[in-house]
Formats: structure tokens, C-alpha cells, sequence
């Protein structure tokens, strides 16, 4: 018979009093251990990491929409405005199906020589007008 020592005893109670928290993945027999005090990294980390996704396909499909359904019109710019590390970004207003939008896209002041009123060429998605790009900012 082995007997423990009081320091041994001290260690068991300590990895008890930790815990898990146990679940269950649907449609198998796996079972997964969280310790308690990594939960917080769990709740914190997923919803951040599906919202930064959510955004990156979002903007993708946008994109590509445009690019698919393309039409061509001429849009007023109504605004420029700048944006984090040193970009900058315009504003601009057009017509498409009879109805007014609004879109906007990159500006690039050593280069553009636009002025607010002036007019640039974009494109616009056909099924859905609201989604628009300036010409050069598409994949064109």
C-alpha cells in the first residue's frame, strides 16, 4: 500500500478544483474538454473569427457580382474623405433603372485630377444596382 503525502494530496485537490466543461459534437461520439478558465478565450475568439469571415465573403460576392452583371453609366462625384493609413476615398452619385444611388471608391489624389461635380465612368450590377465600382477599382 502507497501512502500519500500531504504535498501530493494538496496537488490532487488543486487539478479537481480546476473542472472542465464537456460537450458534445452532434453526429458523433466525440467528446471535447474546455477547462474553465479557457472559456472565455473560446466565447471571445469564434464570433471574432466569424465576423471577420462573414465580412471577406461578403465583400467578395460584392465584388463579383459587379463584375458579373456589369453595366456601364457615368456618376457625379460628390465627396472626397480620408480614410486610415493614408487612403483616400470619393463619393459619388448616379443613375441607374430610373433611380438614384449612391456609391463609392478609392482616390488617388497624386494621380486624379477630380474635382467634387465632375463626372467618372463606373459600373453597376444589373440585378442589383446599389452595387457599384469606380472603372479602375474593378477587376476590368
Amino acid at each position: 500500500m502507497i501512502k500519500l503525502k500531504n504535498k501530493d494530496r494538496k496537488m490532487k485537490t488543486k487539478k479537481e478544483e480546476v473542472g472542465y466543461y464537456t460537450f458534445s459534437i452532434p453526429l458523433t461520439e466525440k467528446k471535447i474538454k474546455i477547462q474553465k478558465k479557457e472559456i472565455g478565450y473560446y466565447i471571445f475568439s469564434v464570433p471574432l473569427i466569424v465576423f471577420v469571415v462573414y465580412l471577406v465573403v461578403g465583400g467578395v460576392l460584392k465584388q463579383t457580382s459587379v463584375s458579373r452583371n456589369a453595366e456601364e453609366t457615368y456618376a457625379i462625384i460628390t465627396e472626397f474623405r480620408s480614410g486610415p493609413r493614408g487612403s483616400y476615398y470619393l463619393s459619388y452619385r448616379y443613375f441607374a433603372n430610373g433611380t438614384e444611388h449612391q456609391g463609392g471608391g478609392r482616390h488617388y489624389p497624386k494621380n486624379d485630377n477630380f474635382s467634387i461635380g465632375d463626372t467618372i465612368i463606373i459600373f453597376y450590377d444589373a440585378r442589383r444596382p446599389a452595387n457599384s465600382r469606380p472603372k479602375r477599382d474593378g477587376w476590368w
